[in-house]
């Protein structure tokens, strides 16, 4: 690839470079190629992409996605480590996945030399084959070395079958070093072995929402009814819609839900467009999980390792194919949509399933409303559906969100149930989030989010970073009107 033809793959904006860097194109005296698809200044929106590609790469290509950091240091990207042996190899790898990227309103991928970039590291405390050690040292480690590393702290399964206790720091490879050695001073005595590990993308079972959860299924809080709050809470949100308008942080064609509900105080303090059906593209997908429990319980079904694992690959990694294969199980979208509205009836009263997810992810045919959202997890949070609490187990396994990650004003230790959903025409989130107050009880609330696009976005990755950026706003809003509310922490 010439500079020219190169100029013509490459634009910018906000930070963000769609093709690789100079210096990994025009570097010289290597063989070896891989598949780049984004370079951007900040980490968690190079993150926030990685997993949209892999949901719409599938589960192949997931794995072998890579966060890796630029020679100048100032941009992560994210590339499929291919190990091409030659550029044709490359190329054809590229044109191959850019037709499936771009049907989705992705930008193409571009081909990169295997050199002239970084791989980056985390701290490991541990590896072995035991997870409910890892879980007790995960306590361990959280307590010792304080709510940064907590926050960040994770269990993973490796290539190799094992179980390794990581803090994603991501970060270079002397830095990691250097913390290595400062966080075995601090666990000194405590028999556990700290290391550095490559960032290698490994399947993560285990995380700050899990431990939280665990927690706090052991000593849930008594329920009680208190007095309801006044709230001008809708208001603010449909201010920062309008003002997003202007903006042009939402386009004319972009409609929108909001739907908020407080425990403490049970009281519904937003409902905008809250009865409107909308696509509900991956936010579905918990409710399919729904019906399989459902049916298990009645015995049709058992809940044993290998739909759980269907399961656990639909709700946190976002699983089409592991969707699909539960929906056949059950029948069909008809037959799953019969089932839910007929025993669920005063839960689903807008939503409709009527496909398959089709290949790449392009489901528009799905509808479920912001109101029928908040009836589920309201009644997944009071334990009144079937196998209530290992679906609110499966909510909250980690995974990126638009309702706590990056959002600067809610507090690490805060649990997060959810699910998004993302196209070319819907960006979303719904879940619930247990935030901790001052007292050191916790505060649950639901929240659900939608924009969705009368049309197809020409440019799906500046579209899903600017709004899930307004879904983060919305959702610090929130929680800064119930801290005031609630004194939360």
């Amino acid at each position: 690839m010439n500079r020219r033809e190169f100029t013509k793959t490459l634009f910018a904006f906000g930070g963000l470079t769609l093709a690789s860097p100079w210096s990994s194109i025009l570097r010289a005296n290597t063989t070896a190629y891989d598949i780049s698809y984004i370079w951007h200044s900040d980490l968690e929106a190079a993150l926030d992409y990685m997993e949209e590609v892999g949901t719409v790469l599938g589960p192949e290509i997931r794995r072998k996605l890579r966060i890796v950091q630029g020679d100048s240091g100032k941009n992560y990207g994210i590339v499929y480590d291919c190990d091409c042996g030659t550029e044709p190899a490359a190329q054809k790898i590229a044109r191959e996945q850019s037709v499936t990227l771009v049907e989705e309103g992705f930008d193409k991928a571009a081909i990169i030399r295997d050199s002239g970039y970084h791989e980056l590291y985390n701290i490991v405390y541990g590896k072995g084959p035991n997870l409910d050690a890892h879980k007790r040292n995960y306590e361990a480690v959280s307590r010792t070395l304080g709510p940064e590393v907590k926050s960040r702290l994770v269990i993973e399964q490796t290539q190799d079958g094992e179980y390794a206790l990581v803090f994603k720091r991501y970060g270079d490879r002397p830095s990691s070093m250097s913390i290595v050695k400062a966080h075995r001073a601090e666990l000194e005595g405590t028999g556990i072995r700290v290391s550095f590990i490559r960032e290698n993308n490994n399947d993560v079972v285990y995380g700050e929402a899990s431990y939280l959860h665990e927690a706090f299924e052991k000593n849930p809080p008594p329920t009680k009814t208190v007095q309801k709050i006044d709230s001008d809470l809708e208001q603010k949100v449909e201010n920062l819609v309008r003002s997003g308008r202007k903006d042009g942080l939402l386009a004319s064609d972009e409609a929108t839900s909001w739907s908020v509900y407080d425990f403490t105080s049970n009281t519904k303090l937003v409902t905008i467009n809250e009865d409107i059906p909308r696509q509900a593209a991956s936010m579905i997908k918990p409710f399919i999980a729904l019906a399989f429990f459902h049916e298990a319980q009645r015995g049709t079904y058992v809940y044993g390792p290998k739909t759980r694992v269907l399961m656990e690959r639909m709700i946190q990694r976002s699983s089409n194919s592991s969707t699909n294969k539960l929906i056949d199980l059950l029948g069909g979208p008809k037959a799953v949509d019969q089932l839910l509205r007929g025993n669920y009836a005063s839960i689903f009263k807008q939503t409709r399933i009527v496909e398959r997810i089709p290949a790449g992810g392009r489901t528009y045919r799905n509808l479920a409303s912001a109101h029928d959202y908040s009836r589920f997890l309201y009644s997944l949070w009071k334990g009144r559906l079937p196998n209530s609490k290992e679906l609110r187990r499966l909510m909250a396994l980690p995974n990126r969100d638009r309702l706590y990650d990056s959002v600067p004003n809610i507090p690490k230790g805060t649990l997060v149930y959810h699910k998004t959903g993302t196209t070319s025409r819907l960006c979303g989130d719904f879940g619930i989030l247990a935030a901790r107050g001052n007292n050191g009880k916790r505060y649950p609330y639901t929240i659900i989010a939608i924009i969705e696009k009368r049309n197809r976005t020409s440019n799906l990755t500046r579209w899903i970073s600017s709004r899930g950026n307004v879904i983060r706003r919305v959702s610090g809003m929130v929680y800064d009107e119930l801290k005031a509310k609630h004194g939360l922490a």
